[in-house]
């Protein structure tokens, strides 16, 4: 692989740091209902978007596309209780547009994110 091809295939990989391990045993799978704390950053370091700001985790179905793609790839990842720092590249976040005005065109950002807990669904639907 060229110089040229590892720098555009960096650009569309999502970056992970984790700040805290989590329990290192129950991670979530597609379908799952989600509770996370996060905090989204501009590449300027700015705060664009808190669950802990509003004081009130977001509660989302993991697969459902109700995340950018970025945090549906990563949160599957995390166990409860752990804390992870994405860096979004542009492909995997609000792409070349952007999500104006919040979210500038072609814009990295990154996310704290905390897996607080999740919930799956059996076939019927209960959890």
């Amino acid at each position: 692989m060229d110089a040229a091809a590892k720098k555009k295939k960096g650009q569309n990989e999502l970056g992970v740091i984790t700040k805290r391990p989590g329990n290192a045993t129950h991670f979530p799978a597609p379908g799952c209902t989600c509770r996370v704390h996060y905090e989204a950053r501009l590449e300027n370091g700015d705060v664009f978007d808190s669950s802990r700001d509003r004081k009130r985790a977001l509660i989302f179905k993991l697969g459902a596309g109700q995340l950018i793609p970025g945090l549906e790839d990563g949160i599957p990842k995390m166990s409860v209780g752990q804390i992870c720092v994405f860096t979004v590249p542009p492909s995997l976040g609000y792409g070349q547009e952007g999500f104006m005005p919040v979210v500038p065109p072609a814009a990295t950002l990154t996310y704290e994110v905390e897996l607080l807990d999740f919930s799956a669904e059996d076939d019927a639907g209960h959890v």
